[in-house]
């Protein structure tokens, strides 16, 4: 059963509700968007919350679009090697049946 207060959890010190199916995947997310603003906050100059936000947001953002770019490049890698697999498959059953038939 969900609560429908929300999952409480703290991000840069701040508390909030958050509301979702899973409350341990809402903990995660939380614990990981908190460590990226303990990060950013020893790595950065300035100690405006949203300044800190937008740049945490932009380091997450990168992790996805390179993430979506490796997917990409997997996926095309294995095209590649399915297109591969086909001719040599084409061509042994050639070998193997030069009738044709």
């Amino acid at each position: 059963m969900v609560d429908d207060g929300g999952t409480p959890v703290s991000i840069h010190g701040e508390e909030f509700k958050i509301r979702g199916a899973e409350p341990e995947r809402i903990r995660a997310l939380a614990e990981f968007v908190d460590a990226r603003f303990r990060e950013m906050e020893k790595a950065s100059r300035t100690h405006d919350l949203r300044r800190q936000a937008v740049l945490v947001s932009l380091n997450i953002a990168e992790e996805v679009f390179r993430e979506r770019e490796r997917r990409l490049d997997d996926q095309e890698r294995t095209r590649y090697r399915l297109r591969e697999c086909s001719r040599y498959l084409d061509g042994a059953l050639e070998e193997s049946d030069p009738a044709g038939s």
